[in-house]
């Protein structure tokens, strides 16, 4: 039987925002397990542009991605967090009240009373994607998806993303393998797709 790992919050992300939480969990002595699908910690910075300045870091006027990484690395190691690279979170489950179970492809199990996922603009948008018949919502928000009556077809959000998806491996599929192509994102979106109800056909409503 799988050991099942116990923490105060489970951070999926090992990116900047990740980090940065690890710090101020710790500041609330919350021990915190990380996940990332990544091989590094770092996330989008370490990954795609390591040696790229970037300027805006509020409070650095200039640093590279690595380098921002290695300063937040450097601020959360009194706080001695676990990471688990390499590896996706499958399934997300809610076994209490407050608890959570997360299981990820290499088998891992944990329970959190806490799980941070840091896609927050993309979990926003699966929301408002679910509510895309609700104008008023999605145009506060700036919602793009509304183009889609502009085209004469109702496009719901696992439709579009779907067709995202299929488009990036299109696109994608000619170059050689080893070069360095967006994994994380898809891969929560696939996630995300497992969670999304399908809508019922027309002749089952009510």
């Amino acid at each position: 039987m799988t050991d099942t790992t116990k923490t105060d919050v489970l951070i999926i992300g090992a990116g900047p925002c990740g980090l940065f939480a690890v710090f101020e969990l710790g500041l609330l002595v919350m021990k915190a397990h990380v996940i990332d699908i990544l091989d590094k910690i770092g996330g989008q910075c370490a990954e795609l542009y390591p040696e790229k300045p970037i300027y805006d870091i509020p409070g650095i006027p200039t640093v590279t991605g690595q380098g921002l990484t290695d300063s937040l690395m450097e601020q959360i190691r009194p706080f001695n967090p676990t990471f688990h690279l390499n590896e996706m979170v499958e399934t997300i489950e809610k076994i209490g009240d407050p608890l959570f179970r997360a299981t990820t492809d290499a088998g891992k199990v944990f329970e959190a009373k806490v799980i941070v996922v840091w896609l927050f603009l993309i979990w926003e948008r699966i929301d408002m994607a679910k509510g895309m018949g609700d104008n008023t919502k999605a145009q506060e928000n700036n919602f793009t998806l509304n183009g889609s009556k502009e085209l004469g077809v109702e496009v719901t959000f696992p439709e579009l993303a779907s067709i995202c998806l299929s488009e990036n491996d299109r696109r994608l599929a000619p170059y050689d393998q080893r070069l360095i192509r967006p994994r994380f994102v898809p891969a929560m979106i696939r996630l995300a797709l497992k969670f999304m109800r399908k809508p019922a056909p027309a002749g089952d409503a009510a």
